[in-house]
């Protein structure tokens, strides 16, 4: 007898290939899950699930920074590049961005730095809030 439009012979042949990627899915996981808390999954308890999605989130985030930087120049240019995004409570929102500082302006660079090292204040907070500040200005224009 037909059922849904296929003998049982059809079905049968059907359902095999819906396991086969299950399987495969289910390999990338606990594949994921050893990679990123450094024990297969089923040794994962109930309050691991947590910290596994936290990392997974964080690793994803990553690599989206990375393919983004890769996407902007490689690294054997000798350049340097920085990636970040900035919000704050103060209605600041910029998303990530991919900032290049060529190879012929690390010198100019480093002696700005220099100068701005010199005004900091030495309270770690204080003067990476000023920074951060001062960054947030600058990613708008």
């Amino acid at each position: 007898m037909r059922r849904g439009g296929q003998n049982a012979s059809e079905r049968t042949r059907v359902e095999p290939r819906v396991e086969r990627p299950v399987a495969g899915v289910v390999r990338r996981f606990e594949k994921l899950a050893a990679s990123v808390m450094d024990r297969r999954l089923e040794q994962l308890k109930d309050k691991d699930e947590e910290p596994l999605t936290d990392n997974l989130v964080y690793m994803f985030h990553l690599l989206d920074r990375f393919t983004s930087m890769s996407s902007v120049g490689g690294d054997d240019s000798g350049d340097e590049l920085f990636s970040f995004g900035l919000t704050s409570n103060t209605g600041i929102e910029e998303s990530d961005k991919t900032y290049r500082l060529p190879k012929s302006q690390k010198e100019a660079a480093e002696d700005v730095e220099k100068k701005v090292r010199e005004l900091l204040s030495g309270d770690d907070n204080l003067d990476v809030c000023i920074l951060l500040k001062v960054l947030a200005d600058k990613m708008k224009s």
